[in-house]
């Protein structure tokens, strides 16, 4: 399922995903988020975090982090195919383990 924010009062833009094992991903890009944005004001980073839907907890996906900000679209996309793939049933402390593994960048 797709949900779309905007609200420029508050600064808020972005979508969100759920998928079928019950995790979402949220997408921000509006002007109080870790976001980027080219000369010509669209976003070309944002801020995502991952969230176990029906508890609304948030999955950690750094060691102090509940969301990541300025990514790309391609760790985006790579964000969101690792949460799709997650089985349903998993916690989200264990969840979060194995995202903080499939996010953190090679060196």
């Amino acid at each position: 399922m797709f949900a779309v924010m905007s609200d420029s009062r508050l600064g808020m833009d972005g979508f969100q995903v759920t998928f079928k094992n019950g995790f979402l991903v949220s997408v921000q890009f509006g002007r109080f988020s870790y976001a980027e944005f080219n000369e010509s004001n669209i976003p070309i980073r944002a801020e995502v975090a991952v969230i176990k839907a029906s508890s609304r907890e948030f999955v950690k996906l750094g060691k102090y982090d509940d969301v990541l900000g300025w990514q790309t679209p391609e760790r985006v996309t790579s964000i969101m195919h690792w949460v799709s793939c997650l089985p349903a049933d998993i916690s989200v402390e264990k969840a979060g383990k194995i995202c903080q593994w499939a996010v953190t960048p090679s060196e």
